[in-house]
């Protein structure tokens, strides 16, 4: 899964591992790593690992619940 290298994306896609980052300045980059998923089906079926073992890791039942009970409370407590 090619990903732009800037903002929140570049934080949830690990370059390398669940995914590969790509330079929105370079043209041809996003082409590059595109082709080299498509000519590398091992590194396609690693990346597919490695962002599933990423989503269970971070993004299950009791994390998602602790970021959302997270946010509730910022927002009572600037309510105050």
């Amino acid at each position: 899964f090619p990903s732009h290298d800037i903002g929140g994306m570049k934080e949830v896609v690990q370059d390398q591992y669940s995914g590969l980052h790509f330079n929105v300045a370079e043209s041809g980059d996003l082409l590059r790593k595109v082709n080299k998923l498509i000519s590398d089906p091992q590194l396609l079926l690693n990346l597919s690992d490695g962002a599933k073992q990423s989503y269970f890791n971070n993004y299950d039942e009791k994390s998602n619940y602790r970021t959302l009970m997270n946010i509730y409370q910022s927002a009572i407590n600037e309510c105050k």
